[in-house]
């Protein structure tokens, strides 16, 4: 009897021994298909993110964002400009986006066009955290400076060595919900920046920066 009560057990212990290790190997080679954590400067990379380095290295069909490591500054790169990735919450599913192109000590504008323009992103989805503040401003170069009536251009130009002039064209802020007649024949697209809040009406040069320096929260 003893002997039959113990055979049935280790049977039982092999069953279970057995049932678990197949989920094991399954749920490692579910992980498998990502990458892993890795940082870049204090920032963690996880899945849905990679970095390029890593990515099709650890996984030969990485299908999640590839995202750039330099000089310990996480970029998310598109098929125009960059942006600079400050911070990512996994728990919110939160990812906080600042044009990589401004800096509080240079002249530069944007010209990083809003992520879901971006054809690379594969199966990230990415909307705003704000779904109530979805807005966006077109960053626009004119060959012709815009005289003062023009209330619907605010000039973009950050200092006085902005390279706004007659050689390099004059780059202005002009709202998404600018009638088409509002487009100077002398103005060419630059980008489409997005900014929250997004309403720029009377808002003056500083405090439009100040907001895209603050960056935007997406979510996915």
């Amino acid at each position: 009897m003893l002997r039959q009560k113990l055979a049935s057990f280790c049977l039982l212990l092999l069953a279970l021994l057995s049932h678990f290790g197949l989920h094991v190997a399954t749920g490692r080679g579910i992980g498998d298909k990502h990458c892993g954590s890795t940082f870049c400067g204090n920032l963690n990379i996880s899945f849905p993110f990679g970095l390029r380095t890593q990515a099709h290295s650890c996984v030969p069909n990485f299908n999640g964002v590839e995202l750039v490591c330099e000089n310990n500054r996480t970029i998310f790169p598109m098929k125009k400009g960059n942006f600079l990735v400050k911070h990512i919450s996994y728990v919110n599913q939160t990812i906080l986006l600042v044009d990589a192109s401004l800096g509080d000590d240079n002249c530069s504008v944007p010209h990083s066009s809003s992520p879901w323009l971006n054809p690379s992103l594969g199966v990230l989805g990415l909307n705003r955290a704000d779904m109530n503040d979805r807005g966006e401003i077109y960053v626009v170069n004119c060959k012709t400076k815009m005289i003062n009536s023009s209330a619907n251009y605010i000039d973009a130009s950050r200092c006085s060595t902005s390279p706004s002039d007659a050689a390099n064209g004059y780059f202005y802020f002009l709202h998404t919900e600018a009638a088409p007649s509002d487009f100077h024949p002398s103005c060419t697209f630059e980008a489409l920046v997005p900014i929250t809040p997004s309403d720029i009406t009377g808002v003056s040069n500083f405090d439009i920066y100040q907001r895209l320096l603050k960056g935007t929260q997406f979510k996915w």
